[in-house]
């Protein structure tokens, strides 16, 4: 592939400079990668920008790419938390919360979802179990005002989402009904099918019911869905 050219922002190169040693050196070791290789695999476009993520440990870098003009435009560098809370608050979108607690992610949804997220013994157990039955499980979390969520990805594709709601939790999980159903259902797990984007996709299970003090057993079954989901 032929070499696009390097640029970089003189404000995102104080930011580079900013960084600890180590982290530098590793930064810009993956930002000269983006000559040859400019949207390489783990990249993501950033919802209503046009603009391209990469990480570097707890480091992200947020770039531009001009293919026409061959050239690669460092924008901003950063610590994830710090890009998440500034460039994510406008679409009210929050990357990588894998490694936060729970209150903390119900505090940054705020209102009264945030209070159901945060008083929820089903949310708290499910996102648990989910995390440690996946290692490196990718956690996003929406802050909508009325519906916010937490979606969960495997190779950058989302496979379920955790919507939260006033009477209990909301799941979708990209397993096919036919094949989940008649297991979830003999435990007490509810489905009430949504008319939404994954519904009609095809392939996915959507309106699992879990109230917010759901059993063990209700809650390992929908884990393991989505951790199903997850590796598959």
């Amino acid at each position: 592939m032929a070499s696009y050219r390097l640029f970089i922002k003189p404000s995102a190169a104080k930011e580079l400079e900013a960084l600890p040693k180590k982290d530098r050196q590793r930064a810009v070791a993956r930002i000269r990668l983006l000559a040859t290789e400019p949207r390489p695999p783990g990249c993501e476009k950033l919802s209503g920008d046009d603009r391209l993520r990469i990480r570097q440990g707890n480091y992200r870098v947020v770039y531009a790419v001009d293919d026409a003009g061959r050239e690669v435009v460092i924008v901003k560098v950063g610590h994830r938390r710090q890009l998440n809370s500034s460039q994510e608050k406008k679409m009210k979108m929050r990357y990588d919360t894998e490694d936060l607690a729970l209150a903390e992610i119900a505090q940054w949804i705020g209102g009264r979802r945030g209070q159901d997220a945060a008083h929820s013994c089903t949310l708290s157990k499910l996102r648990n179990q989910i995390l440690r039955k996946v290692p490196g499980t990718r956690e996003k979390a929406n802050g909508h005002e009325k519906m916010p969520y937490l979606g969960y990805r495997h190779d950058l594709v989302d496979v379920a989402y955790i919507y939260i709601q006033a009477g209990g939790l909301v799941v979708d999980v990209r397993r096919s009904r036919r094949s989940i159903a008649p297991a979830i259902q003999q435990r007490g797990v509810h489905i009430r099918t949504k008319d939404n984007y994954q519904e009609r996709a095809g392939g996915w299970t959507t309106g699992i019911r879990l109230p917010h003090n759901a059993t063990g057993e209700q809650i390992g079954a929908v884990a393991g869905l989505i951790a199903a989901a997850l590796t598959s």
